[in-house]
């Protein structure tokens, strides 16, 4: 017999069940880039609403651009859904400038993760976290340093509960 309390965690699990481990994330990351994106605009953290926006349309626009081209040249199935939350990890990562020439490093770094996911494989699989791989190769060249931007309090709340959906998902809470 469900209580009061159960039965909403149930109904989340059921939903989150229902869902693909990707589009899991994605929605995730999407959903917390929409709360950074109106945090920006109401100043709640530093960075702009519109920096942001151009930052996350170029990260995406390169990402699946390139994943697109090299599955097209290797002939190899692409996975959009893993090309685009690369490309918003990465975004959370760099620092969003409204000038598109700015965002320099963020681009070469989703570069980078994208053809790593292509090149840095065994058994027809990346071994190695493609976001992690595009910030460190930026990071310990010295070319560019990333930080996670968006750790603050103010989207500290969606994190948690997103954060959540996807333990729940794994269903590995230690």
């Amino acid at each position: 017999m469900m209580t009061l309390i159960s039965k909403p965690f149930h109904f989340v699990q059921q939903f989150v069940d229902r869902i693909g481990m990707y589009r899991l994330v994605l929605g995730s990351l999407f959903t917390l880039a929409a709360c950074s994106i109106i945090a920006g605009f109401t100043g709640l953290i530093a960075y702009s609403g519109l920096s942001q926006i151009f930052a996350l349309a170029l990260a995406l626009l390169v990402a699946l651009s390139l994943n697109w081209i090299i599955a097209l040249i290797t002939k190899i199935p692409a996975n959009h859904e893993s090309a685009a939350i690369t490309a918003v990890i990465l975004f959370f990562l760099a620092i969003p400038e409204e000038n598109i020439f700015d965002n320099w490093p963020l681009v070469l770094a989703v570069m980078i993760a994208v053809i790593s996911k292509f090149v840095i494989v065994t058994k027809k699989q990346h071994f190695l976290n493609p976001a992690a791989f595009g910030a460190a190769a930026l990071s310990v060249t010295g070319v560019y340093t990333f930080s996670w931007w968006v750790g603050n309090p103010t989207l500290f709340i969606p994190l948690v509960i997103l954060g959540s959906l996807v333990v729940m998902k794994v269903r590995k809470w230690v």
